[in-house]
């Protein structure tokens, strides 16, 4: 599979002032843009994205199948090169998974968690 990331992502807001981000910090904001992407979201290449209608929502998660999918998300990201198996963590009444893993990019090694409502 071929490394995806949006452009434009590499500044934050401090105050009232646009700050471009570089390194980690980048790399960060292209995975928290790629892992909400949903595939056929993006009408120049709908095989982008995550398979969320496919393998996520609608159904009681199984854990095994989206830690491949969250795996292959992570490392699909521009400027990651590796990552560790994600660890997942789903609360059923709020249908809330965590997921957890450390990733190794371009510009150093950190960790990513993020919560996601599937």
């Amino acid at each position: 599979m071929t490394a995806f990331g949006l452009t434009g992502l590499d500044y934050t807001i401090t105050g009232d002032k646009f700050v471009m981000v570089d390194g980690i910090e980048e790399v960060k904001q292209r995975l928290d843009s790629n892992l909400q992407f949903f595939k056929g979201e993006w009408f120049l290449d709908q095989r982008i994205g995550m398979p969320y209608y496919e393998e996520v929502l609608g159904q009681k998660p199984r854990i095994a199948i989206l830690q491949n999918v969250f795996r292959d998300g992570i490392l699909q990201t521009s400027g990651v090169t590796g990552t560790s198996d994600p660890i997942l963590d789903y609360d059923g009444p709020t249908r809330t998974l965590s997921v957890d893993a450390q990733v190794t990019s371009e510009a150093g090694v950190f960790y990513y968690e993020k919560e996601f409502i599937v």
